[in-house]
């Protein structure tokens, strides 16, 4: 089953015909329906139209001649309607047009780099590259005021202008209006260490609860000895028993003359 494919043709002429878009594709058969589109608020045309075909395999022609294609002074912008498989595009070469056309324009933010991103991906090289060449000529015809006139738009600012303008409700909301992603660290550089809170410094034991915790391992050291001695334990194991509580003897002993009260 072949399916219908249909292409968002915008920045038409004022009162372009169903007839004079059509025949825009020089393509015999090609086109199998055109609608002209009508401002829902006003009642007035938009200056856009949806074109339709039947053939698939002349997708990627028909979307390139369109986007190149002039009517007088104006350039015509042609984009998918829908999100579509058709439009393949090389992650490489999707992710080297991003990065320029970024560049190009002066957008370095997360967000403006996604849109154009996204753009590129949904809209085609084409369509966004024709953007481009409109958004120069704008430019250099003097350029777009903000709606309050306190300064011109900026280059990026009249291409995403242009674009929300030129490309169809179903492109616009995956591009403009969905979640931006979560920022990814750098690869191969591990995170920032973040900084603890520094650990509290132990209680400094006195010398009562030394004194004390000698005195237990003092006995534990002598009952070890003695099972040593009676069970008939070889004589070098006895021999580091013995040694070990007398090494607690002499620190016992130590702690004594230091602190006498303790005794």
């Amino acid at each position: 089953m072949i399916m219908q494919v249909e292409l968002y043709v915008s920045n038409l002429p004022p009162g372009y015909t169903e007839e004079e878009v059509s025949r825009l594709i020089d393509l015999p058969g090609t086109v199998t329906d055109v609608t002209l589109l009508i401002n829902q608020r006003t009642n007035m045309p938009r200056n856009a139209a949806v074109i339709s075909f039947d053939t698939e395999e002349k997708f990627w022609f028909v979307l390139r001649l369109m986007n190149r294609k002039f009517v007088g002074d104006y350039r015509i912008l042609t984009s998918p309607k829908e999100p579509t498989q058709l439009l393949r595009i090389p992650p490489q070469l999707l992710k080297s047009q991003s990065k320029s056309i970024a560049e190009y324009l002066g957008e370095s933010d997360l967000k403006p780099k996604v849109q154009i991103h996204r753009m590129i991906r949904l809209c085609g090289v084409d369509f966004v590259q024709a953007l481009l060449d409109e958004t120069n000529r704008i430019e250099k015809e003097g350029g777009v005021m903000l709606p309050d006139e306190s300064r011109r738009r900026t280059k990026g600012g009249v291409f995403f202008h242009l674009a929300r303008n030129n490309i169809s409700h179903k492109i616009l909301k995956p591009i403009f209006f969905a979640p931006l992603p979560e920022p990814q660290p750098p690869r191969g550089k591990s995170q920032p260490r973040q900084e603890s809170a520094p650990a509290a410094k132990p209680k400094p034991r006195t010398a009562e609860e030394v004194l004390i915790e000698l005195r237990q391992l003092y006995r534990q050291a002598q009952q070890k000895m003695m099972q040593l001695q009676t069970s008939g334990a070889p004589s070098d194991e006895v021999k580091a028993a013995t040694q070990q509580m007398f090494r607690i003897k002499s620190q016992i002993d130590t702690l004594l003359r230091k602190y006498p009260n303790l005794g």
